[in-house]
This record gives C-alpha cells, sequence and structure tokens, in this order.
C-alpha cells in the first residue's frame, strides 16, 4: 500500500481506471486520499467510456458530450448506468418508481380495442404517444393521438389530434419528421424470431443513399429464438428495445401459479451478445451468432398478473422504463433506473 502512495496522483488515476465500478467506490471508503482521488474527472469519464463501448444505456445523458460534465455529474451517470443494468438483467428486476396514466377507449364490446402506446424522444425529454379509440364514424373509428409529458408525475397530455388509424410506429430519428400508421393481423406463436440487420461494408456515408448505397444489408439475417408459450386465445404482445431486450407477455405462468391454464407473465430477454457489465467484454455481431432457442427459464421476470388484462407493452430501454397496457385503457409505466 506504501508503493501506491508513493505514486504520482496522474498515475494513480490511470491505475483506478481499470477497476470496476464497485472496487472504485470500496476505495474511496479506505481513506482521504483515496477518497479525493476517486472523485477525478479523469476515472469517471474513462468508467462511462467504457459503459458506452458496452452498449450499456446511459439514463438521461442522452447527447450531451462528456467533456462538458463535471466529475459529479459523470459519477452520477456512471452509477446510474451501473445500477440499472444490474437490475435490467437480474432474473426478477425491481420496479423504482411507477407512473399512470388513465385513457378512456370504447368498450370491447362496442368494437373497441385496446390502446397503442410507444416511448419516445424530444429535444432530451422523454414523452408516450397513445392512440385510443373514442367512438365510430361512417367508415371505420374514430381515434384519439396524445402525447403525455413523463417527465412530471402523474404524467400529463400536452398535445391530442383526433385521426382515423389504429396502430402506430415512430420514426424515432431525430432529423426527420415521418411517422407510419400500420395495422396488422397476427396468430399467437410460441417462439419469438430475433433478426438483424447488418452493416453493409461497402456503404459510402458520404454518398447519398440509394439502392446501391445503404447502411444495411438488405437480408435479415436470424439471431436468437425466444420461449414464449402462449395459450389459445390468450393476450400476448411483444416489442423489442434500442439494445436487443426483448420484452413480451406470455402465458409461462406455471412457475408462479402452479398452473399453466391461468395469468400472463411479463418477461424479457437481453441480447446475450451485448456484453453486461460485468463480462466486460465485446463481442460483435457476426453470421455465426447462435440461433439456438433460449428457454423460457433464462428469462428475466417482470412480473405476473392473474387477472389476464394485460394488453400491450412498450420499451424505453435508453431509460430503463417498460410500459403496460390494460384492458380498461390503464397504461402504467415501470422505471427501473
Amino acid at each position: 500500500m506504501a508503493v501506491l502512495f508513493d505514486l504520482p496522483t496522474d498515475i494513480t488515476q490511470l491505475l483506478f481506471c481499470y477497476l470496476d465500478i464497485p472496487e472504485v467506490l470500496k476505495l474511496r471508503q479506505t481513506c482521504k486520499t483515496f477518497r479525493l482521488i476517486t472523485q477525478s474527472h479523469v476515472i469517471w469519464k474513462s468508467l462511462l467510456t467504457t459503459l458506452a463501448k458496452q452498449q450499456i444505456p446511459v439514463p438521461r445523458l442522452s447527447d450531451r458530450p462528456l467533456d462538458s460534465l463535471s466529475s459529479t455529474e459523470l459519477e452520477h451517470f456512471t452509477r446510474r448506468a451501473w445500477a440499472l443494468r444490474q437490475n435490467w438483467v437480474a432474473k426478477s428486476p425491481v420496479a423504482r418508481k411507477t407512473l399512470t396514466i388513465k385513457l378512456d377507449p370504447i368498450p370491447y364490446q362496442d368494437g373497441g380495442v385496446p390502446p397503442s402506446f410507444t416511448f419516445i424522444e424530444k429535444t432530451g425529454k422523454r414523452y408516450m404517444l397513445t392512440l385510443t379509440v373514442k367512438g365510430r364514424m361512417r367508415e371505420g373509428f374514430v381515434y384519439d393521438l396524445q402525447c403525455w409529458n413523463l417527465e412530471i408525475s402523474p404524467p400529463r397530455c400536452i398535445a391530442e389530434r383526433k385521426l382515423s388509424h389504429r396502430n402506430i410506429a415512430v420514426n424515432k430519428s431525430a432529423d426527420s419528421l415521418a411517422s407510419l400508421a400500420i395495422l396488422t393481423k397476427t396468430q399467437p406463436v410460441n417462439l419469438l424470431h430475433h433478426f438483424i440487420l447488418l452493416p453493409n461494408p461497402s456503404f459510402d456515408m458520404n454518398s447519398p443513399l440509394s439502392l446501391t448505397n445503404f447502411p444495411y444489408n438488405d437480408i435479415p439475417v436470424m439471431k436468437r429464438s425466444i420461449g414464449s408459450p402462449v395459450r389459445l386465445f390468450a393476450k400476448y404482445h411483444m416489442t423489442v428495445g434500442s439494445r436487443g431486450t426483448a420484452i413480451f407477455i406470455d402465458s409461462h405462468t406455471e412457475d408462479y401459479f402452479g398452473r399453466g391454464d391461468v395469468g400472463q407473465r411479463l418477461a424479457g430477454s437481453y441480447d446475450r451478445y451485448v456484453p453486461a457489465v460485468e463480462e466486460g467484454n465485446e463481442r460483435p455481431h457476426s453470421q455465426e451468432d447462435s440461433t439456438e432457442v433460449e428457454s423460457t427459464m433464462n428469462s428475466s421476470v417482470f412480473g405476473y398478473n392473474e387477472r389476464e388484462d394485460w394488453t400491450r407493452v412498450a420499451v424505453d430501454e435508453e431509460e430503463g422504463r417498460i410500459a403496460v397496457g390494460f384492458s380498461d385503457g390503464t397504461i402504467e409505466i415501470r422505471e427501473y433506473a
């Protein structure tokens, strides 16, 4: 220990950059010297950069340059990202906070369908778009598109518009105003297949986009299959986060209720080849990635529901949020950061 104290401060800081976050925090508790060193800008910028390289989401960071942050801010973002990751990949993640949005769709017996919803981001703030059936018209239904501010509790509707579209998918590019409404029909399945688009090695970013100059190959590659049993006529839904986490509602409930003919499960499966913090090594996507079926036992379980009134799910992986829709129009937003 005496040798370490004798080293110049910049060398000690460099050595601390190779430690894991819990190790840095433990060293901070040993003496005043290490407490001061572990508060340095160099160390926390290095640790946060390491998390970013490992594709670990950093809540609230958005596009802020790391050099613009103080050492206190860097430590705050790093520790929050670390805590979110450990919670997110646990067998039973724990929601730190829950927000609720109460919608008022027309009843199912009158032709109504559960509301659609998705997370969006604008100028560093988080919002939710909801689409709710509000009434009939001559051909089809009238839908209410609302934008909710999630920065306050309870969430507040800040914009509203009437539409005639059923489902909505949002283009999340900050440089585009495009959005797309889609109506699809699906049948229950017992497997979820995860496909990816591999980068196009011949893509020239300095040339205009075209059919021959596109950033990704146009042939999807199946990366993995996830076991997700669904009973006949049971409600189900799934979505994929920005970092490859699949979140889904299925019927694998026998582990919790002791029987498989009742209830719903909210589960998730994070991309096994996007390394968790503790793995410490990156592994790029490749054509040789395994496509074996993942066991339902390998999934993280975010909750169970005996009433079977969950209808939809959405995920904001950057902020560690999952939204669950209920058949009565309620949307529950669970925060895990």
